[in-house]
């Protein structure tokens, strides 16, 4: 029962920490419909990128306190229930280019909760000799949210419309946070042990944060621009091979 318990706080930890990152991912993956319906350029869609991924940097110090004060329960459930309000504004409400960006810096928030959430999660809840497999579960979030994403595209986007695609992730968040992928029966809760080794450097810290910002933006840039880059890249190829 406790292996199965951990399990679920595996797999709990990387559906939030994807629901965190899924409205900026799904944005970009359906950038084509969004930008035709709300006219915006390229420009544009760089901007909500960076809205969102700064929100969540500026905010993510907070968040993490946040989560530390909630615990692993009330967290995970806060940032799947903002990202599942930001999925839903920009499902229903987001009318132009502004209102998209507002909503996106709503999701920003929630992202910004939903990685030290999901962190505090495995660490109290796996034991450190799986600690690296349960990360690197976790870690699965954005190729996940990505993958989402591009199956949004001809299953709702191309068929009732890219608004639907956003709704039924809302729909699904929402479920997540009713759940309560922070409170898992049969996952051994680990308290604080009495620390037994000193903090780790500064500077290793800032090499592992450098590292882990860099592959950050190659995920995030690949994400948010990859559609609308093959798109106008084939539309170019066009114009050279058949001249209108």
């Amino acid at each position: 029962m406790e292996i199965a318990g951990q399990r679920r706080a595996m797999w709990a930890a990387a559906a939030v920490a994807t629901f965190g990152v899924l409205p900026v991912l799904l944005t970009g993956a359906l950038a084509v419909q969004v930008r035709a319906d709300l006219d915006f350029d390229e420009r544009g869609l760089g901007l909500t990128v960076a809205a969102f991924f700064g929100t969540a940097a500026v905010l993510s110090a907070a968040g993490g306190r946040v989560a530390e004060r909630l615990g692993p329960s009330g967290a995970t459930r806060c940032s799947a229930l903002v990202s599942a309000a930001a999925l839903a504004l920009i499902a229903g409400a987001a009318s132009s280019f502004p209102l998209l960006l507002l909503f996106l810096i709503v999701g920003g928030a929630g992202n910004a909760l939903a990685q030290p959430a999901t962190n505090l999660l495995l660490a109290q809840r796996i034991p450190r000799d799986r600690l690296g497999t349960a990360f690197g579960i976790k870690q699965s979030a954005i190729p996940m949210a990505t993958l989402l994403g591009g199956l949004a595209v001809p299953t709702v986007a191309l068929t009732v419309g890219w608004r639907w695609a956003f709704a039924g992730a809302a729909l699904v968040a929402v479920v997540l946070a009713w759940r309560d992928p922070g409170s898992l029966p049969g996952a051994a809760v680990r308290r604080g042990a009495r620390r037994t080794t000193e903090d780790a450097p500064l500077a290793a810290l800032v090499l592992l944060g450098l590292g882990a910002a860099l592959g950050a933006a190659a995920a995030g840039t690949l994400g948010s621009f990859l559609v609308s880059s093959s798109v106008a890249s084939l539309v170019s190829k066009e114009k050279v091979l058949w001249p209108v």
